[in-house]
């Protein structure tokens, strides 16, 4: 994957979706995504194909129900997708949850090379 792939995630940001940070590092690409208020078992992620998905389940603070004048922090529900490249290592990708950052570590996989024989033409 690309960084300017890896980015793509930020263009056409949607309303109520979580301020995101993406970077990279030699060892890795890494994703910062703000989920204040959002419980850990109301957090998915999965690998669906080519394509790491953040999903979470709405959540009701406290069921009663209210007249916000300015909303600006989003329970949810919402889905985020970031698109992979050959680059990352699918077996190795982690995240954390702490303070209400999700921190998800995609790392990349080593370069691989192999040796082609040249053989002698007859």
């Amino acid at each position: 994957m690309m960084y300017r792939e890896f980015l793509e995630v930020l263009w056409g940001q949607k309303p109520g979706r979580p301020p995101t940070n993406l970077y990279e590092t030699d060892q890795a690409f890494v994703a910062e995504v703000a989920l204040p208020g959002i419980p850990r078992d109301a957090i998915h992620v999965m690998l669906e194909e080519d394509t790491l998905v953040v999903r979470t389940d709405p959540v009701d603070p406290d069921g009663e129900p209210r007249r916000y004048h300015q909303l600006e922090i989003s329970l949810g529900p919402f889905e985020l997708e970031i698109r992979l490249g050959r680059t990352v290592d699918r077996e190795g990708i982690q995240t954390r949850y702490q303070a209400g950052l999700l921190v998800i570590v995609l790392p990349k996989k080593k370069p691989r090379s192999i040796t082609i024989p040249v053989e002698e033409a007859d």
